[in-house]
């Protein structure tokens, strides 16, 4: 006799990923925030995580530890993304990076 497969034990109706009870431990304030996905690298500046925004590796905003609330993976992101859940006021740095062969190349006669 094949057995059924057992149905799914039920949930609570809104019941959310886990992260969500950390970010959020009072519904009636809920956390004021920005998620920004990218790649993940060190920073040069202290106590801050660097976010590179695109594959190129030229525009990263720094961002400060203190203000990083949850991290995950971009879901089929071949390169390894991340998403970071951090404070809407968080004192981040936009930078992009130079290239300094084009623009030697562009300064030649």
């Amino acid at each position: 006799m094949v057995e059924k497969p057992k149905a799914a034990p039920a949930t609570k109706p809104g019941a959310g990923a886990s992260f969500v009870a950390r970010l959020v431990p009072d519904a009636a304030q809920p956390p004021d925030l920005v998620v920004v996905g990218g790649y993940v690298g060190e920073s040069c500046e202290p106590d801050c995580t660097r976010l590179y925004l695109g594959v190129d590796l030229r525009g990263y905003l720094e961002i400060p530890d203190e203000d990083i609330l949850h991290q995950a993976p971009i879901p089929g992101d071949p390169w390894g993304g991340s998403y970071l859940w951090v404070r809407r006021h968080a004192k981040t740095r936009f930078k992009r990076s130079c290239d300094q062969a084009v623009s030697a190349r562009e300064r030649e006669p």
